[in-house]
């Protein structure tokens, strides 16, 4: 068979083929799941590549590469495809495909009433962190023309507060705060 003609046979039609609610649905899932098997995927790469380098001797023995590597693996991909089974096949609502759209449209449970909601819970979110800035007067620093030495003033006295109420030890108030030397290479970054 010629590729070219394989390949003309499989042409975007502009519709679902078979174009039944079941298929739309199971599109959903394999679509939803797999993107964020994808995006936890490349999560966990991440983090389990600053293990490998700075902490090697945790995958020495075979019972905690399980318990490191995994297991981690597995538990997010099931957890992921449990998630979206029971929100895309479970969720109590009526599923209006429209054949006409990549994925049938949207599934039912991202057009209910919480969702739809949370855009108004991030603003909510961003007015409480407004006023406890305000409150700490994180942003008094910032109208400044330099913030940076008054910035690092305010972490040194944080640091010295620590160190005060004994959270942290003389030797990691040492390392954390910031010497002037430190601030002049700060300067010259910004």
């Amino acid at each position: 068979m010629n590729i070219k003609r394989a390949f003309e046979k499989d042409k975007n039609i502009g519709f679902v083929t078979p174009a039944t609610t079941t298929n739309c649905i199971i599109w959903q899932w394999c679509d939803f799941t797999l993107c964020s098997i994808n995006n936890m995927l490349m999560w966990w790469m991440s983090i389990e590549r600053h293990l490998l380098i700075f902490h090697s001797h945790l995958f020495d023995t075979s019972k905690r590469r399980w318990l490191l590597h995994y297991i981690p693996l597995l538990a997010l991909g099931i957890y992921i495809a449990g998630f979206y089974a029971m929100v895309i096949f479970l969720y109590p609502c009526e599923p209006q495909p429209d054949y006409f759209s990549v994925l049938c449209g949207l599934p039912c449970f991202s057009l209910e009433s919480y969702w739809r909601g949370l855009p108004s819970k991030v603003e909510d979110y961003r007015k409480k962190s407004k006023e406890y800035m305000e409150k700490t007067q994180a942003y008094q620093c910032l109208g400044t023309n330099d913030p940076l030495p008054e910035l690092i003033q305010r972490t040194n006295k944080y640091l010295l507060d620590l160190r005060l109420t004994k959270w942290i030890t003389q030797k990691q108030y040492e390392l954390l705060s910031i010497k002037p030397n430190e601030v002049e290479l700060a300067h010259l970054y910004y």
